[in-house]
């Protein structure tokens, strides 16, 4: 089992909360969508609203803040980017490429996915017809 990183809890929260209706992501929804235990994440939902990457509401649930925001498209532009790459090339099913691009995402640096963001044209659209952050974002 991979170990889960805080760039997943943003992904994870980001996903869960919808802006329009402004529900919020509860621990119970984050746990499921991480495949990990509710205590896990109570205790790792503290430490984000300390770090001030979330608004931590008891009970309700917890949703990003500006700043949590901005790591969430930092991390998404990079996987959104190094997926496309991948399934431009090996042409695998969309698990394994995620899988694989999460694995890569952590330890490629800015001047590689830059490079091959400009490789692939700058593209707007992931794979799935979600926007990719630009690096200025």
């Amino acid at each position: 089992m991979r170990k889960v990183r805080v760039e997943d809890y943003l992904i994870a929260i980001d996903r869960l909360c919808d802006e329009a209706t402004s529900t919020l992501a509860k621990s119970g929804q984050i746990a499921k969508s991480l495949g990990i235990a509710n205590g896990t994440v109570s205790s790792t939902l503290l430490k984000l609203a300390a770090e001030g990457l979330i608004v931590h509401q008891p009970y309700d649930g917890v949703k990003l803040t500006d700043l949590g925001r901005v790591r969430f498209h930092k991390v998404a532009r990079r996987l959104r980017i190094i997926e496309l790459l991948l399934d431009g090339l090996l042409h695998w099913e969309s698990e394994s490429i995620v899988d694989e691009a999460r694995r890569i995402e952590v330890v490629a640096s800015d001047r590689f996915v830059d490079g091959v963001d400009g490789y692939l044209g700058f593209p707007a659209l992931d794979r799935f017809g979600q926007p990719i952050p630009r690096s200025d974002e």
